[in-house]
């Protein structure tokens, strides 16, 4: 017997498997590459100083802030991880969609409600799942927007940050400052893409 999975299943695991593989393995070589360019810097500041030791030092200090600024990226990163991990959740929303026969997929608003209710997923039975996600939109739109101008949903956030250590606001723009709230999230998105392969026949496997 053969297991034939959806194609829209299968798409779902290799985006997710390339997001995750992503949010772990870039940390490691961002530390490699930066590891490399500072014996680099290194180097090139020993032979422009020839055996002068203060000439050294000091263009080892001209490289340090660069090097520092270098440092920085991985934590950088993480909004447009994010950001990728909000697409993955709203193009394959779509794509459910599609395959459910709602004709007019693109035009419904991406709201949580809508989504829930059109892709045949419970609120009532998925409450945590269902406030994950909520929150998730109003992270993506204060990366993308800076503060919310709807006051609930700003208090709402916020009141998420001071509850993470994961995060911290910066000038009313949140800050990521741990890969594992990516997979946190990434986490919540493939989990309710799960859900709902289970709850609509259309996407269960088949055995022939």
């Amino acid at each position: 017997m053969i297991a034939i999975c959806h194609p829209l299943v299968r798409m779902v695991d290799r985006e997710y498997f390339v997001l995750s593989s992503l949010i772990t393995d870039m940390p490691k070589l961002y530390e490699e590459w930066l590891e490399i360019l500072e014996k680099q810097m290194e180097a090139n500041a020993r032979e422009d100083a020839g055996d002068d030791e203060d000439v050294y030092l000091s263009i080892c200090s001209s490289y340090s802030a660069s090097l520092s600024e270098m440092a920085e990226i991985p934590g950088q990163s993480r909004g447009y991880l994010l950001a990728a991990i909000h697409a993955f959740f709203e193009r394959n929303v779509r794509n459910v969609y599609k395959e459910l026969g709602i004709k007019d997929y693109w035009k419904p608003s991406v709201t949580i409600d809508s989504v829930f209710s059109l892709c045949n997923v419970a609120v009532m039975d998925n409450k945590d799942l269902y406030d994950e996600l909520m929150v998730f939109g109003l992270i993506r739109n204060n990366l993308s927007h800076g503060r919310l101008n709807n006051q609930d949903y700003w208090n709402r956030l916020t009141e998420y940050v001071n509850n993470n250590e994961c995060l911290e606001m910066q000038d009313d723009v949140l800050f990521i400052k741990d890969d594992a709230f990516l997979l946190h999230e990434l986490e919540i998105v493939n989990n309710f893409f799960k859900i709902v392969f289970q709850t609509n026949v259309l996407f269960k496997t088949k055995f022939v």
